[in-house]
């Protein structure tokens, strides 16, 4: 957090928690209502994980947290500087 504190503003990250309990509260009562109720194995677990994974996601594009766009913003310019270092180490 300390080498990315003039790139993200926190403020704005930690005014979406409210949505990300919401999301996680959605995705965990299904979860729990399948495993609690299905013989545990592997197919059981995958299938609890995917749906996991499904819920939470479509619930937070419903949500919509306003820091999503940021996260984006910041994953592309993260992801463009590796490669223009990694191009230069390869150039070197």
């Amino acid at each position: 957090m300390w080498g990315i504190k003039n790139q993200i503003n926190f403020k704005n990250i930690f005014i979406n928690i409210p949505k990300y309990m919401i999301a996680g509260i959605i995705m965990f009562i299904p979860v729990l209502k399948i495993n609690t109720s299905v013989k545990i194995n592997i197919l059981s677990l995958f299938l609890e994980v995917l749906l996991g994974i499904i819920l939470y996601f479509v619930s937070l594009l419903v949500l919509k947290p306003t820091n999503l766009k940021e996260i984006k913003k910041f994953l592309n310019e993260f992801t463009k500087n590796l490669l223009n270092s990694t191009k230069k180490i390869i150039l070197f």
